[in-house]
């Protein structure tokens, strides 16, 4: 018999070099992509971060646009009675009146000398002025008394200090419309017969009555 002869067998090996060849390919791009992801993202995140900033300039130079041209700036603060500096009014002697607001008028019918007797705290004995005021509501509306201020000073600026002396009445409570008043009060002086500058107002007009009292 003749022998049919057997056909050569391709080598082994040659599968597993495709295969790895393959391989080594398939990791080369996905190094390529990589690098491609790692270059292109901080690009990326770059652009984000200036498109960010841009827009936050274009934001701020609008607003500044708006302020210079005025629609954005707020309405002005509507004024409030008495919310201002004080006007000190000229001084009248005692006796006069003298308007504290329409209506209103405050008048110092005299001063008196008198020996302070402490009787709270920190009241010292001492010589004092007693102050009898009298106040007058011609308005339609009630006054509450809370607002009103009665200050003195000594000569050289030297500020009278209020006392709770007996002797003193101050006003308080409200004071209805058409009513009248009259009060007491009592401040320590450095000496006895010391003139004393007296000082009126209420906080619901900027005015301030200024009496004499020699």
């Amino acid at each position: 018999m003749s022998q049919v002869p057997t056909p050569p067998t391709e080598p082994a090996a040659a599968p597993r070099r495709r295969r790895r060849a393959a391989t080594a390919v398939g990791i080369t791009a996905a190094g390529a992509v990589v690098a491609l992801v790692a270059v292109g993202w901080p690009q990326a995140a770059g652009e984000r971060a200036s498109d960010a900033v841009s827009g936050d300039r274009a934001q701020a130079v609008a607003g500044e646009s708006l302020l210079e041209g005025g629609a954005a700036e707020p309405p002005p603060a509507e004024p409030v009675p008495g919310d201002g500096a004080e006007e000190m009014l000229p001084p009248v002697p005692v006796g006069e009146d003298v308007a504290l607001q329409a209506d209103l008028t405050a008048t110092v019918d005299g001063v008196e000398d008198v020996t302070i007797t402490p009787r709270g705290p920190g009241d010292v004995a001492g010589p004092g002025e007693a102050v009898r005021l009298t106040l007058n509501n011609g308005t339609d509306e009630p006054v509450d008394l809370a607002t009103l201020a009665v200050t003195a000073t000594a000569p050289g600026d030297v500020p009278a200090i209020p006392s709770d002396d007996p002797s003193a009445e101050p006003l308080t409570g409200t004071l209805a419309p058409g009513e009248e008043r009259a009060a007491t009060y009592v401040f320590r002086v450095p000496e006895p017969g010391a003139a004393l500058s007296i000082e009126v107002g209420v906080n619901t007009s900027s005015d301030v009555a200024v009496i004499s009292a020699p």
